[in-house]
């Protein structure tokens, strides 16, 4: 897989426990797009990836969430940022 993917949904709250419906709709969105472009199910394209999850104000009292599955380059590493301890 050599292209980025990013999915966005939007939650009416922004506090973090009640995002869970956009979380999860975010990442289905997410692994479906992924299956029908690079081939696999949606039960195994986000296994073992690194998902980026950018979460920003939306209006008054919403927050939007987009979440990116970074490509990979030519050498199969994968293009993201380094994982901090």
């Amino acid at each position: 897989m050599d292209e980025n993917h990013t999915t966005v949904e939007s939650s009416s709250s922004r506090h973090p426990q009640d995002w869970g419906r956009a979380m999860s709709v975010v990442l289905t969105r997410l692994a479906e797009t992924m299956a029908r472009e690079g081939g696999g199910t949606v039960d195994e394209v986000l296994v073992d990836r690194d998902i980026r999850l950018n979460i920003v104000a939306e209006g008054e009292h919403g927050a939007r969430i987009t979440a990116t599955c970074l490509g990979t380059d030519p050498t199969g590493e994968d293009a993201v940022v380094p994982r901090v301890s």
